[in-house]
């Protein structure tokens, strides 16, 4: 019987079905059974719920998985959005970082007076303004965001991004010390993320010790220099530049209009994080470079302006790529009433910063073009209306906390350039409605309930935050404590109680004017918490639970309130709600282990913060509060081991050094004692319990001394 050789063409396709299809059906196969198995998490941003019997879209907690290692995933705030019935509101999505987000303080960042404003200036109308900001992220993130968000049928973006490229995900700075790769593989990489298989396998992958931190410890976490000119700088900006341009076409072809806002940054009051050297430097030229480089310090120490400026232009001479340079002739220039010239030192500075917390010029040279190149999409300089609105044209502490995160007078700015912008997008009907004048700054802030309380709230938070890496290494940073010294030291010129009362009596008023207002009702029960009136603050915290059930900060504010009444039980049981909603929430886990300590469930708590401490074993406190419940259990060996290791992970811990001095004094260290309490000391002259320690080891040694 006579064999026939299939036809080539045939031959092609089984072969192809062999070595292609049968994979591909295989791993179809796969995805499908580890979907039904229960395996992965969703990623899209937005997740439909239901709560009080209406449909609701919340925000994913589990979003940011995708981009950075599970433990130090950043989340987004946790809201509740109506669906949204047609044309029943006139629906803003804010969308880019921290700064967009409104930090330290949310509640009252530019999203929020941006929400204010509308419906003061348009009050036919219903505003809805939604803010998709989210700490820590970049323009991958927010890619991937804006897509998502499209499911609440926006009218409209604003987008305020840029200071997050290199430190965040895939960028050349970022804490995962991974170099950005092309774009393709990046993309790549995130689509298969939102697979079953794929979050399967880097979970896999991730049980291994990679080498990723295991808490989010903020901005001293990121160390990694970036120069200028570096070749992954370029393909980061390349990213950029490509991430934007995909979102205003995804928009466009939703018929959705953009605002395009470029990036305001601290120029004049925050001092260059990373100055390094030009390459290619010599030894020699080297040792001159820093032998006038401490010479130029000293005279402008003494106050010899034209003299110091003379060295550090000579410096310059030496190496014109030293971002500490340029920032210091910025300053002499600005003393000798020369502001144009300091103008652009401090840009330059900005730009050649190698720890790049801040978005440069090229970032907001790209926003420009991209906003030039899309038609539906409006362009806000808000970079250049800084400039105009600032002293000298230099944008400085007028305006923001620290480097990029906008003060009140900043995101009032903000609100109001996007709303200047906004009006000639709004329909017809809106624009025929409008009232004048836009509301003023005050007015705002008196809608918003923003008060002394809280004012006095985030300079507390900031002057922490200043006092971490890389802020405690910037060339300015004694007078950026100074700076907020002061502004703390007139807050305080009120008594307490009187500015409680005054707060008090602000969020009664904003209540009666927006009494569904969650934002100020969350900020009021933490004050009445505050002044002592916890079951009217925690009654306030149940309504809002009942409101949003998938709010965990709300449960563990109900239990900080029970802790203060020493109801033990009830404060565990709302941490564990808070566990419920989200099982990484390690804050929930560890005030839960304080809790069963405070109310003498000693052996619990130690079970728990060894739990705690498997999971986030960088997390300093928690050694420290295991370490005094070992101590409490006699067992010094092990709250010693303890200490050492929260002090090898910070040694500015003023807690660990203070409780290690106890231990070493209860050992007869005493002169090793002092030493930890002086540290401590010296990162908190005002810690009334080392000082007290210290008082007690100066008076031992006094009395063992003959």
């Amino acid at each position: 019987m006579a064999l026939f050789p299939l036809p080539l063409s045939r031959r092609v396709i089984y072969w192809l079905l062999a070595c292609v299809g049968v994979p591909l059906l295989f791993l179809v196969g796969l995805e499908i059974g580890l979907r039904l198995a229960g395996v992965g998490y969703p990623t899209s941003f937005w997740i439909q719920k239901t709560v009080q019997e209406r449909p609701v879209w919340i925000p994913n907690w589990q979003f940011g998985w995708r981009f950075f290692p599970k433990k130090i995933a950043r989340k987004p705030e946790a809201v509740v959005i109506p669906a949204k019935e047609v044309n029943d509101v006139y629906r803003i999505v804010v969308l880019g970082e921290s700064a967009a987000q409104g930090d330290p303080q949310p509640e009252y960042g530019f999203s929020r007076m941006l929400q204010v404003m509308l419906e003061a200036h348009y009050p036919g109308t219903r505003f809805e303004v939604i803010n998709a900001a989210m700490t820590g992220i970049n323009s991958f993130a927010v890619r991937d965001i804006a897509q998502d968000s499209l499911c609440l049928q926006p009218d409209l973006f604003v987008i305020y991004m840029g200071n997050n490229e290199v430190v965040g995900p895939f960028g050349a700075g970022n804490v995962l010390k991974r170099f950005p790769t092309p774009l393709w593989m990046i993309r790549t990489h995130l689509a298969f993320q939102t697979t079953s298989l794929g979050q399967g396998m880097a979970a896999l992958l991730g049980a291994r010790d990679s080498g990723d931190p295991d808490t989010w410890m903020g901005m001293k976490m990121f160390d990694d220099l970036v120069r200028w000119e570096s070749e992954p700088l370029q393909r980061i900006y390349s990213n950029f530049r490509t991430n934007l341009h995909s979102m205003l076409v995804r928009a466009r072809c939703a018929n959705t209009r953009y605002i395009l806002c470029t990036v305001g940054v601290n120029l004049r009051d925050c001092a260059p994080f990373g100055a390094i050297h030009g390459e290619g430097m010599s030894v020699d030229t080297l040792l001159e470079w820093n032998a006038l480089w401490e010479e130029a310090v000293q005279l402008e120490t003494q106050g010899k302006v034209a003299e110091a400026l003379d060295l550090y232009l000579a410096l310059e001479e030496l190496d014109a790529r030293h971002a500490g340079v340029q920032f210091h002739i910025a300053q002499l220039l600005l003393a000798t009433q020369n502001p144009s010239a300091a103008a652009k030192r401090f840009t330059r500075a900005r730009d050649l910063d190698a720890l790049r917390f801040r978005a440069d010029s090229r970032i907001n040279e790209m926003i420009r073009e991209a906003a030039e190149f899309d038609s539906n999409t409006t362009l806000v300089d808000f970079e250049r209306v800084l400039q105009e609105a600032s002293e000298h044209g230099i944008a400085g502490s007028a305006h923001f906390y620290e480097h990029v995160h906008l003060n009140p007078q900043g995101n009032y700015l903000l609100a109001q350039t996007v709303l200047d912008s906004l009006e000639a997008m709004l329909p017809g009907d809106i624009q025929n409605a409008k009232i004048d004048p836009m509301l003023a700054f005050d007015e705002v802030l008196q809608q918003l309930a923003y008060t002394d309380w809280n004012a006095y709230q985030v300079l507390q938070t900031l002057a922490e935050r200043i006092n971490e890496p890389p802020f405690l290494y910037q060339s300015n940073h004694q007078e950026q404590q100074v700076f907020l010294q002061q502004a703390m030291r007139q807050l305080m010129e009120t008594p307490q109680a009187e500015a409680m009362a005054q707060a008090l009596e602000i969020y009664k008023n904003a209540l009666d004017a927006k009494p569904n207002d969650s934002a100020i009702r969350s900020n009021y029960a933490g004050l009445l918490v505050a002044m002592g009136q916890i079951d009217e603050g925690l009654e306030v915290y149940r309504g809002l639970l009942r409101e949003n059930p998938f709010d965990p900060t709300v449960p563990v504010r109900m239990g900080d309130a029970y802790t203060k009444q020493q109801k033990t039980d009830d404060a565990v049981t709302m941490y564990d709600l808070a566990l419920t909603i989200r099982p990484d929430y390690n804050r929930a886990m560890y005030y839960k282990g304080i809790s069963l300590a405070n109310g003498g469930r000693i052996h619990e708590a130690i079970r728990l913060f060894e739990e705690f401490l498997v999971l986030y074993p960088d997390h300093g406190h928690g050694h420290v509060n295991l370490a005094l419940l070992y101590k409490n259990q006699n067992q010094p060996e092990k709250a010693m081991a303890h200490l050492e290791t929260a002090l090898r992970l910070n040694r500015r811990d003023k807690l660990a050094l203070n409780h290690y001095g106890v231990a070493l004094a209860e050992q007869g260290k005493l002169e090793e004692a002092l030493q930890h309490f002086k540290a401590a000391l010296r990162i908190d002259p005002a810690f009334m319990a080392a000082r007290k320690n210290f008082s007690m080891a100066i008076q031992k040694l006094n009395t063992a001394t003959p």
